[in-house]
């Protein structure tokens, strides 16, 4: 495994902390609202606007509570280690 980026910039999701990654993923949330809210004007009397906002928001919400906890995880690790 490589070394993780938590500092600067970085394009590879794959390379980043478990903090970065968060960061990224709740950075994602506003986008996912615009988008839904696009859905929703083209397709007012459907219910599929709510339907597709279900499915951006759920892996979202759940890749966020993932990278949440393996940061702390990650953070706990290295505590336990410099004591």
């Amino acid at each position: 495994m490589s070394e993780k980026v938590d500092k600067g910039i970085e394009v590879c999701y794959w390379k980043l902390s478990y903090r970065r990654k968060l960061i990224r993923t709740l950075w994602m949330i506003p986008v996912l609202i615009m988008i839904n809210i696009a859905f929703y004007k083209a397709f007012p009397a459907y219910s599929y606007a709510r339907i597709i906002g279900v499915i951006l928001f759920l892996p979202v919400f759940i890749q966020a509570a993932y990278n949440y906890k393996k940061w702390k995880n990650e953070t706990a690790q290295e505590e336990d280690v410099k004591y």
